[in-house]
């Protein structure tokens, strides 16, 4: 399994999962079998935790199976090896999505600048900021971690 459905409880569901939570999962017969995690910097940090859990079945306190009245699907995520994480590849409810999380933690479809400069082991702080700044704007792909790193190396750096 490569993808995951993301939810959310419903307003008024009782549900004892932190505000803020990845929550990852796949539909079942008998309801809706989620993992979740409330720990981590950033929802990116949180939802390769949830989503590794799930489809590895690890055993955790943090798996529930709920029914489908008690949660919203809000998007879904996929397995990106290339980035070693999971990211977020649709977004179906962005309300619901809001209302869960903060400004600050809603996932970019396809995965953060960050998240990429992380898996190709870029440290941006060794590179200009306007360098940086310019070549997101002109290339927001996953491609940019091959610009810094070609970059980085011709202006005698490392990557």
């Amino acid at each position: 399994m490569s993808e995951v459905a993301l939810y959310v409880p419903r307003p008024g569901a009782l549900v004892q999962i932190h505000r803020g939570s990845a929550v990852a999962g796949t539909p079942g017969v008998d309801g809706i079998c989620v993992d979740f995690e409330g720990r981590g910097d950033t929802f990116e940090d949180r939802l390769i935790h949830a989503a590794g859990r799930h489809v590895a079945r690890y055993p955790t306190i943090a798996r529930a199976r709920l029914p489908e009245t008690a949660l919203l699907q809000v998007g879904t995520a996929t397995h990106r090896p290339e980035l070693h994480a999971w990211i977020v590849t649709e977004i179906t409810d962005p309300g619901a999505l809001r209302t869960w999380l903060t400004p600050e933690d809603l996932p970019e479809i396809g995965g953060s600048f960050a998240l990429r400069q992380r898996a190709a082991g870029i440290n941006a702080a060794r590179l200009p900021a306007t360098v940086v700044a310019d070549l997101q704007a002109r290339h927001p792909s996953v491609e940019l971690i091959d610009r810094i790193n070609a970059h980085a190396l011709h202006a005698g750096g490392s990557a």
